[in-house]
């Protein structure tokens, strides 16, 4: 790993009480030997959300509020040990452009799933979407309902024919660190299920090297056929799995990896990962 990738933090974004988000965070800040910054942005009333803001321009409740939240993630991440090297930040603006920002310098991003009704929604609140389509960095969403860093198998949801190398180097980066073993998945419409010869030449060709690479490794491959790519995914991915998923394509021409990305994310039933395709150790 270069001095350059070891020097960017993981950070991770808070908007209220998240205990497990913290942690899971905290470790892999420690796993990969990051800092940690942990940022709260700050969101003002529309239409000031876009404008430049400080921190010093909040009006009063907002900023105590916000304060409020750091220091409580602050008194959760002390109360686990004396850890070095954690920043807290506040940050007034758009949650998802401020995250976005921070990306661009970050080793990873650390989010909570969104619970947005549809108006957040709609205003383009969602952070976790924003995130999956735009971070510079790998994001990884974490559900409420995890409660620490705790991974026992790793699932990449992969599209067989696909040349983007970036999720399966961070799924094997990962899996040799922390000695568990990987999955690699690809669901097949009922059309391709037609042509399972073919998908499976193709994931061949998707792996070759990788177990060279990291013989320490545990590899299995599946093709499942089914109609709806989230279900199936989950399905395969137990209690304690982490999901990685590429990031979603932009524009005419995308694969199923689009929208499952994006609703593995919001499903919040597993940790996911969504990774770039140029990701590198």
């Amino acid at each position: 790993m270069s001095e350059s990738t070891v020097d960017r933090p993981v950070v991770v974004g808070v908007r209220d009480e998240q205990p497990g988000l913290l942690d899971f965070a905290w470790g892999l800040a420690e796993l990969y030997g990051c800092r940690l910054r942990v940022v709260h942005a700050c969101q003002v009333p529309y239409p000031y959300a876009f404008a430049p803001l400080s921190a010093g321009d909040l009006p009063e409740a907002i900023a105590s509020a916000a304060r409020r939240t750091l220091k409580d993630a602050e008194k959760h991440l002390e109360a686990g040990g004396t850890r070095a090297d954690i920043a807290y930040e506040l940050v007034a603006g758009f949650p998802p452009a401020v995250l976005g920002s921070e990306s661009d310098g970050a080793r990873f991003v650390v989010v909570g799933t969104d619970d947005v009704g549809w108006l957040d929604r709609l205003t383009g609140e969602a952070v976790t979407n924003f995130l999956a389509m735009h971070a510079r960095s790998p994001v990884v969403v974490v559900p409420p309902s995890v409660q620490s860093f705790a991974i026992e198998q790793i699932v990449v949801a992969v599209d067989a024919r696909s040349t983007e190398k970036g999720p399966l180097q961070f799924a094997f980066e990962l899996a040799d660190k922390i000695s568990v073993d990987v999955e690699v998945l690809h669901v097949m419409s009922h059309r391709e299920a037609k042509h399972v010869d073919e998908a499976r030449v193709a994931m061949a060709e998707t792996l070759a090297g990788w177990s060279e690479s990291y013989p320490d490794v545990t590899v299995t491959t599946a093709l499942v056929e089914g109609h709806d790519p989230v279900d199936e995914t989950l399905a395969v991915a137990g209690e304690g799995a982490l999901v990685v998923a590429g990031r979603p394509h932009t524009g005419a021409l995308r694969s199923w990896r689009a929208p499952v990305a994006r609703a593995l994310a919001r499903a919040g039933q597993r940790p996911v990962a969504v990774i770039p395709p140029d990701y590198t150790v």
